[in-house]
């Protein structure tokens, strides 16, 4: 049994997680607490009960009363997981897992836990089969996503089933292939345009060669939104080079893409829809994008100043897609939109820098700074001010 304890103070000018554009900073404090109780029996199935409170304290703009349902920052004590599992069932290569659960793969791109919030992205009422062998690893997998609460048991889900089909390889030393497919279907509609059927196909790699490193994630995606068919795709590549000098720098490039919808106006939609993936960390640190409909230039450098000491800078720069089409925010809503398409696509610059510090297996100390430089899109469709974060966390697990 344990505890995980995380406090977390965070600085917004011009933004929070509504949107962009405030006028006026913000202070906000964080908190969250997960008990947690796991009991194992010997090559058998295992449980796993764990609660979660989050609440926050001092922000201005954020309220929980403006939310009916799903205030990101503030969800009172609940049941987080509760799953049974057993890995490899009377040492067999069929396994499974069932109950509330986090789901995460590869690099949670399409399926993440979006563990950064201080209440969570993506939680579920879930059920997963496993089939695994020395080489390569399914997981078949059939859920439904928790709609969060704020004053109440999480017991509402999202209008939607999820499934599919998760594929891990280990083809070469060092090197990994992991396949994907999954669904996100509705039919609970009052109507045609209410249902729709997104299926996301792709796949993720990682691995080392030499000094190089490299991890890579394609999907693309197909099926119907209403009466509109959909066709839609996601690119990411990313190469790094871990240098031989003192505190072992390491140089990284990237590049990222997210289709938009080329004409808003006729029966096709391009969009491309974030599947069930984490974003915090991949557009932003400040969370101003949502991968939809976005173009993503990426550089960084990090280096290891002593053992357990990091620290990382990433810079960012921004385009939309597609002119014609949104800019989607982190909660995948639309933020401005030009449908002339005049106002360009040129988003703008991010610059984060963030610190780790790992004390013990006990305690984690993090903290960071990031400042967004708004581009011509923005600075034609509305407010266009240079916006800043600052953040300091602790983690406390026991």
């Amino acid at each position: 049994m344990g505890i995980n304890q995380r406090f977390r103070y965070e600085y917004l000018d011009e933004f929070n997680i509504k949107k962009y554009g405030t006028g006026h900073d913000d202070n906000v404090l964080l908190s969250r607490t997960q008990p947690y109780l796991r009991y194992t029996i010997s090559r058998g199935p295992s449980v796993f009960l764990q609660g979660q409170d989050s609440r926050f304290w001092f922000s201005d703009d954020i309220d929980k009363e403006d939310y009916i349902q799903g205030c990101p920052y503030y969800n009172e004590f609940d049941l987080h997981q509760a799953y049974l599992e057993w890995r490899t069932i009377a040492e067999t290569p069929f396994g499974f897992k069932a109950g509330r659960q986090s789901v995460g793969y590869g690099d949670t791109r399409i399926f993440g836990p979006g563990g950064w919030g201080n209440v969570g992205r993506h939680l579920w009422d879930a059920g997963i089969v496993y089939y695994e062998t020395k080489n390569i690893k399914f997981d078949f997998i059939y859920g439904k996503k928790i709609f969060y609460d704020w004053d109440r048991f999480d017991e509402d889900h999202y209008d939607y089933h999820a499934y599919g089909m998760y594929v891990q390889t280990k083809p070469l030393t060092d090197h990994t292939l992991d396949f994907f497919y999954a669904v996100k279907d509705s039919d609970s509609g009052i109507s045609e345009d209410d249902e729709f059927t997104v299926q996301t196909a792709g796949f993720y790699g990682k691995g080392k060669w030499h000094q190089f490193d490299y991890n890579a994630t394609a999907a693309y995606q197909f099926g119907d939104d209403g009466k509109d068919d959909i066709a839609a795709y996601m690119m990411h590549a990313e190469v790094g080079f871990t240098t031989a000098l003192r505190f072992k720098p390491r140089l990284a490039a990237g590049y990222t893409i997210g289709s938009g919808d080329e004409d808003p106006n006729d029966d096709d939609q391009g969009t491309y829809d974030g599947v069930f993936g984490g974003v915090a960390k991949y557009y932003g640190r400040m969370n101003l994008f949502s991968g939809s409909n976005l173009t993503n230039w990426q550089t960084s450098i990090a280096v290891k100043l002593y053992k357990g000491f990091s620290i990382c800078v990433d810079y960012h720069w921004f385009r939309l897609a597609e002119k014609k089409d949104a800019w989607y925010y982190c909660n995948n809503k639309v933020m401005r939109k030009d449908e002339t398409g005049d106002s360009g696509s040129d988003l703008g610059e991010e610059l984060d820098m963030v610190c780790k510090y790992k004390i013990n297996s006990h305690l984690k100390l993090m903290a960071g700074y990031a400042c967004f430089f708004p581009g011509y899109f923005v600075e034609n469709t509305g407010t266009a001010e240079d916006a800043h974060w600052a953040f300091t966390q602790v983690i406390f697990s026991f």
